[in-house]
């Protein structure tokens, strides 16, 4: 296998908003490929480093080695001197017939930007003394009249008795569905010392909840540490029913409607007996006609006229109120008519999606890209230290492409800038279309309530499949010699990277994969940018979900990659096609960015890396609502969650996009109906 280039599957081209001038993003191979190092997965039992002090298995390479452990059970043996492929291909060959070695590989290159700086690792400092209970918890249901569908509890508590000097820094929520006998973290840091808060995303109608509060106290001297449990009290919430998702929405003539069937939390908690359903059929130019003849899942329209096309609106009411299939979620973000992605014919409709979830505080999307920039849409989605700066990691370990004097260590920023001198803030576009906040500035993200978690694998002039093994295995929550481990779990990771040239994804690599995914995460991969008929790596891994760029009339972007293994596919936009919807988009994926001035601003980009994260950001709230939902579950819900492709286009003809288009509100309904 010859060394490939691997890249971020980013934009083809950009233009930025306001004057939406073209931008042109660089992409070239070095000239010569050379490699750096060798990855390798011991036998086992077998020791990292020999008994002479040097890198087990480098007696089998040339010239002076170190070892670095990668996590997981990996090491990249690196080279002093950098070696021309075709004689490092040789010495991998006879690596592998070692018996000490289960599997070598090359250590490949990956391409785009990211930074870093040093971590201060001090002595360890004694532990403050934790607080006592939170005392006279209370929980209330507290419905409002505004949202009559949402499930939500109001707590209250007063503040521990002991806090033995300390100071409250936060609160960590608990919650039990199954009577008490296990609890899970429903909010695992509130963040402020406030004795009152609303918990609605993971808590769903017609289930009884016990909940528990802890206090988290920092002395200025230590870590924050956790106090102890409050008592326990329970409350059950009932709701309006949430609105059915049609599965036949338009009808031509007399005929029945079909939706999906209803869970008990969707109904509000309410029996099947409870819950009344009828249906109204509009026609253009005609009177609309009302239908009662309704089961749990279809809705009969015997006097409708023939060959006239109706369009069908389903309403659901119990006796707490009612609710339509037509329901969405206000947006009033300064960009989201640009948007065209989240509600055109062949976006993802997100706004009835946001009915169901708009994100749980406490999941958590590794990025893993060029590092992060501040940035108003995505500061209050970044995971923080204790002293408000933000907590990620950078990996990328070429001085050179890290670009800020120093090699890995605990600062994720991007220091921006590309082989060409120009800027790539790539990390941070990616993250605003996940989370961007819903705050009427700017654009709007997928799932603007989950958290960010910045992880630096790509450099100014990229970085290796070592780097990137690595920042998978720390974001998993995998042991690495000599670095913290990761204090935020993730639920989802994000890959908006992938290689030129077909490279597979077997032994150690491989492994990365399947150990994260065992964990319950679910790993999203951009499918590549190279317009062939085949995966790039890591998309043709086992496991990940695979995805696919369409642009905005509803067919493969000409860019994308495509082929077996693609999941399913998600709008990456195209300038050539543009958007009818929205002209002023031309056809981009709009989100943050930053100028020339280092200051924050929007931009618009296309391509396969803008793909994946709205994908990313569908996922991340189906573990909102199922915190303990399965990758293997969310690959099923996400394959049959789909739109059609356009009709006549490549994708719908057999070319293998996947299942379809991502359909955000099936996805929620499906994974909501799972409760």
């Amino acid at each position: 296998m010859d060394l490939k280039r691997l890249c971020s599957a980013f934009a083809l081209a950009t233009l930025i908003v306001g004057g939406f001038s073209p931008a042109a993003i660089a992409s070239s191979d070095a000239p010569t490929e050379m490699v750096s190092g060798v990855v390798v997965q011991y036998s086992e039992g077998v020791a990292p480093i020999a008994r002479n002090g040097e890198p087990t298995g480098a007696n089998l390479l040339r010239g002076t080695t170190t070892s670095e452990d990668l996590g997981g059970g990996l090491y990249v043996l690196k080279l002093s001197n950098p070696i021309e492929k075709s004689v490092a291909r040789v010495w991998v060959n006879r690596m592998v017939l070692d018996k000490r070695i289960v599997w070598a590989d090359l250590n490949l290159a990956l391409e785009q930007s990211s930074i870093d700086a040093r971590s201060f690792q001090g002595p360890a400092l004694a532990k403050a003394k934790p607080a006592s209970a939170p005392r006279s918890l209370v929980a209330r249901p507290a419905v409002t009249s505004s949202a009559p569908d949402k499930a939500r509890v109001r707590l209250t508590w007063q503040a521990p008795a002991n806090r033995f000097g300390a100071k409250i820094v936060g609160y960590r929520v608990s919650y039990s569905s199954n009577g008490g006998r296990s609890y899970q973290t429903l909010i695992g840091d509130t963040g402020s010392s406030e004795t009152r808060l609303f918990v609605s995303d993971g808590i769903r109608a017609g289930v009884s909840y016990r909940f528990r509060v802890r206090a988290i106290t920092h002395d200025g001297s230590s870590s924050n540490v956790l106090g102890a449990s409050s008592g326990t009290v329970q409350a059950l919430v009932r709701t309006a029913p949430k609105p059915v998702f049609i599965q036949s929405g338009v009808r031509v003539g007399p005929g029945s409607v079909t939706y999906l069937a209803q869970s008990t939390s969707e109904r509000g908690g309410a029996a099947k007996s409870q819950v009344r359903y009828r249906a109204v059929a509009t026609a253009t130019d005609i009177e609309s006609v009302e239908s009662s003849l309704c089961t749990a899942t279809k809705c009969r329209f015997p006097d409708l006229l023939p060959d006239t096309s109706y369009t069908v609106e389903v309403f659901a009411a119990n006796s707490r109120g009612t609710s339509s299939s037509n329901d969405a979620e206000s947006v009033n973000d300064f960009y989201f008519p640009i948007q065209w992605y989240l509600n055109g014919q062949y976006g993802i409709s997100m706004p009835t999606a946001w009915k169901y979830s708009m994100g749980d505080g406490d999941k958590v999307v590794a990025v893993i890209d060029t590092g992060i920039k501040a940035h108003e849409e995505i500061d209050k989605a970044l995971t923080r230290n204790a002293d408000g700066s933000i907590y990620g990691y950078d990996f990328v370990s070429d001085l050179d492409s890290a670009a800020d004097g120093d090699a890995e260590d605990s600062n994720p920023n991007d220091e921006g800038g590309d082989a060409a001198g120009g800027s790539s803030y790539h990390g941070t576009h990616v993250a605003g279309i996940i989370a961007a906040n819903h705050d009427y500035v700017g654009t709007a993200g997928v799932s603007p309530n989950v958290k960010i978690l910045p992880v630096r694998a790509l450099g100014k002039d990229g970085g290796t499949v070592a780097d990137l093994v690595k920042a998978i295995n720390w974001a998993a929550g995998e042991k690495i010699s000599g670095i913290p481990k990761n204090r935020f779990p993730v639920s989802v990771i994000n890959l908006s990277l992938g290689a030129r040239e077909a490279v597979p994804c077997t032994g150690g690599y491989a492994s990365v994969f399947e150990k994260a995914i065992a964990k319950g995460i679910t790993i999203v991969v951009a499918a590549g940018n190279e317009s062939r008929a085949s995966l790039s790596f890591p998309a043709n891994c086992k496991g990940v979900v695979a995805v696919v760029a369409t642009q905005a009339l509803g067919d493969r972007a000409s860019y994308s990659n495509y082929g077996v293994g693609a999941l399913l596919s998600a709008p990456g936009g195209e300038f050539s096609i543009g958007s009818t919807e929205s002209p002023d988009s031309r056809g981009g994926i709009l989100s943050a960015w930053v100028d020339e001035t280092n200051l924050p601003t929007y931009r618009l980009s296309e391509g396969t890396s803008m793909a994946a994260p709205v994908v990313s950001g569908v996922v991340a709230l189906m573990y909102s609502m199922l915190p303990n939902i399965k990758p293997i579950k969310v690959r099923s819900i996400l394959s049959e969650s789909v739109k059609p492709f356009a009709p006549g286009s490549t994708c719908s003809l057999g070319t293998d996009c996947g299942s379809g288009i991502i359909n955000a509100q099936l996805a929620l309904a499906k994974t909501s109906a799972l409760k």
